[in-house]
């Protein structure tokens, strides 16, 4: 089984939109061969899914809270490989008969890459889920580029420190600042700025042994 992810335009948690979606150009540039074009256009497509989402793009690093990232992990999840081809050929179709059509060709070159991801040629257009994706990745039925695409983005999450599991759900941890509320003989005790290891997906909170001994001493105060 190839150890890739089967969503890769899922922002991870705690990584800002904008570096993911070029870190997927990156990656689908160094696969196929793309030009400086063919990167471009690419990004535009990812940018306008994203919105389209409702994935928070208009923020600086500092502007991203843990409530705004979680909504660009949530609401990336919906972008399907599907999904980007049809925004693919809706800018081949736009563009036809302008420019002399060299926008066109080039959306169409992309949204041709992007479906004929399969090695046998009678087979090549993709049209499943992602599930099904998951499949022919494990029958070895994807091609070498693709593979490679996915495969980069993959390498990039554990890069950029997204490769924390929760034990509860198997999704993705990331480190965060939480307010923790504890009762304490009969009282609630407000801890602000608590690092901890959160899960979006389910909730689950872990704490390193040195914050929870930090914790456990303050309330013995």
């Amino acid at each position: 089984m190839t150890n890739i992810n089967r969503h890769p335009f899922r922002v991870p948690i705690g990584i800002n939109p904008h570096d993911w979606a070029n870190k997927i150009v990156d990656s689908a540039a160094r696969a196929f061969g793309l030009i400086e074009g063919g990167r471009w256009r690419l990004l535009r497509v990812i940018y306008d899914l994203y919105l389209d989402v409702g994935v928070p793009l208009h923020l600086e690093d500092d502007e991203y809270i843990p409530e705004m990232l979680k909504r660009a992990y949530e609401a990336s999840g919906k972008i399907t490989l599907e999904g980007v081809r049809t925004r693919l050929r809706h800018y081949m179709t736009l563009y036809r008969g302008f420019q002399a059509n060299e926008d066109s060709d080039a959306y169409a070159r992309l949204a041709y890459r992007f479906v004929n991801i399969l090695k046998d040629g009678d087979k090549s257009h993709f049209e499943g889920d992602e599930d099904e994706l998951q499949k022919l990745i494990d029958a070895g039925e994807i091609c070498d580029e693709y593979l490679e695409f996915m495969s980069r983005l993959a390498g990039y999450r554990e890069i950029m420190g997204d490769s924390v599991t929760c034990f509860n759900c198997a999704e993705e941890m990331t480190d965060t600042l939480t307010e923790q509320n504890i009762e304490v003989n009969g009282a609630t005790v407000t801890l602000k700025s608590v690092p901890t290891l959160c899960c979006y997906n389910c909730g689950e909170m872990l704490f390193s042994y040195k914050v929870a001994k930090c914790i456990q001493d303050a309330l013995q105060e």
